[in-house]
């Protein structure tokens, strides 16, 4: 299936999959009870009742959906967002897993959204809030986009958007949460415990058209070319190469409890402070912190400390590879 994705490029492969999940359906009054829900929501102009459900459709925790909404909306829209839960319920679509023997409740609310253009008008607002945004909520955005992944653990980018913003660091997260480009949720089974942010899938396909059309989102200073000149720059920097050294060349695993540790011993070597050295490197969307949460133990897999992880944003290490050839070839000719 997955090789004639990639090779029929002209089909919408998402609408074929909606029609097929419509057609497996075998509870059709339950999917059309939903559809009502949907249509009575569009009509209404009810974008909370109606994120409540995309919510619903990407997150399993009542609690979790009613804390994105506080968010998003303000804690006068939770009377709203429990009268949308309760409906669900009522429908016996907030607790149930599958809707019908291969159908998950998620895959029908989501079907339904989209067919009633819900996604799409999610997706505008996504949109225009970037074209529209402050020039720190764009770069948010654009060091979102490097993480290429829609589960990012929120002790990692709380990290970065530190380095890169100072105490405005959780102001912009949460205004990431209110244009739609994030969900906060929280991962909790034996082994590990963790909140981490949700990347929809129309929020994904947003960021994959920033990264490819920066100027289209009125996002004038970002893109490969101006990434590359910085990387020039930077490679005629002892320190910058002492920290590629430090990086192992792309990434490095640092204990956190270590993180300290390998801070002071950078500076004795280099004369610089590491924290300085790598806020400028974040704020130059050179590098992006991810972590690797602390495992418990469980059975008989040993615990695991928790581990920041430091790597070079894909744009740099290929920019890297290109300016490193550059810099080859012209003391080899």
């Amino acid at each position: 299936m997955k090789r004639e994705m990639e090779r029929r490029k002209d089909v919408n492969w998402s609408e074929v999959i909606r029609r097929a999940i419509r057609e497996k359906l075998q509870f059709p009054e339950a999917f059309q009870r939903l559809e009502e829900l949907v249509r009575d929501y569009v009509v209404a102009k009810d974008e909370v009742s109606l994120r409540v459900l995309h919510l619903r459709a990407t997150l399993l925790s009542r609690w979790m959906i009613t804390r994105n909404i506080e968010v998003m909306y303000g804690r006068d829209s939770l009377k709203k967002a429990e009268e949308a839960l309760n409906r669900l319920d009522e429908l016996g679509l907030l607790n149930r897993y599958y809707l019908s023997e291969n159908i998950s409740v998620s895959e029908a609310i989501e079907t339904a959204l989209f067919d009633q253009g819900v996604i799409d008008l999610f997706t505008e607002k996504l949109v225009r809030s970037i074209k529209s945004g402050s020039r720190e909520l764009q770069d948010a955005v654009w060091i979102i986009s490097q993480y290429e992944s829609n589960h990012i653990v929120e002790d990692g980018l709380l990290r970065t958007f530190e380095l890169a913003f100072g105490e405005k660091a959780k102001v912009i997260i949460e205004e990431l949460m209110r244009i739609g480009l994030l969900y906060r949720d929280l991962y909790d089974s034996r082994a590990y415990t963790y909140y981490y942010y949700r990347i929809p899938d129309y929020a994904m396909d947003t960021l994959r058209d920033v990264h490819e059309r920066p100027f289209e989102y009125n996002i004038y200073d970002k893109g490969y070319e101006n990434l590359k000149r910085r990387i020039r720059e930077l490679l005629e920097d002892k320190v910058f190469r002492g920290f590629l050294e430090w990086l192992g060349g792309r990434i490095k695993y640092v204990e956190a409890f270590r993180e300290e540790e390998e801070a002071r011993k950078f500076q004795q070597k280099y004369g610089v402070s590491f924290d300085e050295m790598v806020s400028q490197l974040v704020k130059d969307h050179v590098l992006i912190i991810d972590y690797s949460p602390h495992r418990r133990r469980v059975g008989r897999r040993k615990s695991w400390p928790a581990e920041y992880i430091y790597k070079l944003t894909p744009d740099a290490q290929k920019a890297l590879m290109e300016c490193l050839f550059e810099r080859f070839l012209k003391t080899h000719q």
